[in-house]
């Protein structure tokens, strides 16, 4: 259950995070909802994407050294096993960059430039 919530966390506080820089963003701006239908949003705001897919690659190492930190019922009397063990699984998950980087280009690629899925 804890790896679920983990993934909850992230996933759904991401997109409202996002929901809620964009609205800042739309009230500084003053743009109206007119103005932004005309937007073509997936050739605008490549740059931004592409800064953001470099930033999640970047910070890989935080993200799976946050990951795989101790949970709430550490104590700090770890066995040596579980101390090994953690350490293994944060050099798994950071070795698996790789696939981050192809989720990034399919949701690009596909989901984004092909579907359209991006405004």
């Amino acid at each position: 259950m804890n790896r679920t919530r983990k993934f909850l966390l992230i996933s759904v506080g991401g997109l409202i995070a996002l929901m809620l820089v964009g609205m800042v963003i739309s009230v500084f701006t003053e743009t109206s909802a007119e103005e932004l239908s005309t937007l073509n949003l997936i050739s605008e705001w490549k740059w931004y994407r592409m800064a953001m897919y470099a930033a999640l690659v970047g910070c890989w190492p935080l993200i799976s050294r946050w990951a795989t930190r101790a949970g709430q019922g550490a104590n700090g009397s770890e066995t040596e096993d579980i101390l090994d063990k953690r350490h293994a699984d944060y050099l798994h998950m950071c070795s698996q960059w790789w696939k981050i980087v192809l989720l990034l280009i399919f949701i690009e690629l596909v989901l984004i430039q092909q579907l359209g899925l991006g405004g």
